[in-house]
């Protein structure tokens, strides 16, 4: 019997959720299963704890108000799921990313993005983001069109050569933490499209998506942010220096890899970005951007977490 592909594992451990069948957490999840909410700084540690929070969520998720879930990994289906909507899954064999969507009891819409580490068809670790949906912002409306709007089909270029897909995102950061405009048209295809699911936005073309980030109301000041190292996880691991974004992970193969950085806006608060680019040749041509807002740890799962370790 083949091991299934990370995509299948995160397939059945959403069924299991959507199930509430949290008894068969232990055949999905390893002994030293860890889930880390870094937006929260919590992190939870064994299947047993995992359980207890889904058992004690306050108010729980209410059934049937949800519609279908996409699963894209390898190949597109739809399936019935009780919970979540839009589910796309990308990566290997044992790192995936798993977009979720989800509605609270209080009526709110949320994306759920999970990076998660799979060891012999079963996860081992989960990162897990979570970004609310929120009301297009006016100020970018002249570059944007609605989600669904026109096609998004990406156009594949020809295969990269000698410059690796990490080489590029390390430098198209580099050019945005350096407010390097030039630079930045010069990573991304004329053809290139950014969604923004939680507003609903889609940026398409190069000359529009560099026109919003010189636009953007009072940018991202350098003296706020936290120059602390970003971690890039590859083929190998390594610290690199930003000047406006900390933790910097990235994942992935061949064309489509998932970006996690972390910034502090003008007003102070600290938000984590979670980015799929999808490559066509040596360039850019697509990213969905989901954005996630760190918030204190609830007081309720307290006796289930523990901190994530700085460093």
């Amino acid at each position: 019997m083949s091991t299934p592909s990370a995509g299948e594992v995160l397939e059945r451990w959403i069924g299991l959720i959507n199930a509430r069948d949290y008894d068969a957490l232990p055949t999905i999840l390893t002994e030293d299963y860890i889930n880390d909410w870094p937006q929260s700084g919590e992190r939870i540690r064994g299947w047993r704890n995992l359980k207890a929070t889904f058992e004690n969520y306050p108010g729980g998720l209410q059934e049937g108000n949800v519609l279908a879930s996409r699963v894209v990994a390898p190949e597109d289906r739809w399936l019935m799921t009780p919970t979540f909507t839009i589910v796309r899954v990308t990566g290997t064999q044992d790192v995936c990313t798993a977009v979720i969507k989800t509605r609270y009891p209080d009526g709110s819409d949320w994306y759920v993005v999970v990076l998660a580490d799979v060891r012999e068809g079963r996860i081992r670790k989960a990162s897990t983001y979570f970004a609310p949906c929120f009301p297009a912002p006016e100020w970018r409306a002249q570059w944007v069109e609605p989600i669904g709007a026109g096609t998004s089909d990406l156009v594949r270029g020809p295969a990269r050569t000698t410059t690796s897909a990490r080489d590029i995102i390390e430098v198209y950061v580099a050019a945005i933490n350096d407010h390097d405009f030039e630079r930045i048209g010069t990573l991304l295809a004329d053809d290139y499209v950014d969604d923004m699911p939680q507003s609903g936005e889609r940026i398409r073309g190069r000359d529009n998506i560099i026109a919003s980030l010189r636009n953007y109301p009072g940018g991202l000041e350098s003296s706020q942010i936290d120059r602390s190292s970003a971690r890039l996880i590859g083929d190998e691991d390594r610290w690199v220096m930003t000047p406006s974004f900390t933790v910097v992970r990235v994942t992935g193969s061949g064309d489509t890899f998932t970006g996690v950085l972390k910034s502090r806006y003008p007003d102070g608060s600290d938000w984590y970005g979670v980015t799929i680019l999808e490559f066509s040749g040596s360039k850019i041509g697509k990213a969905t951007t989901f954005y996630a807002p760190c918030f204190p740890a609830p007081e309720w799962r307290a006796q289930w977490v523990e901190a994530i370790p700085a460093g």
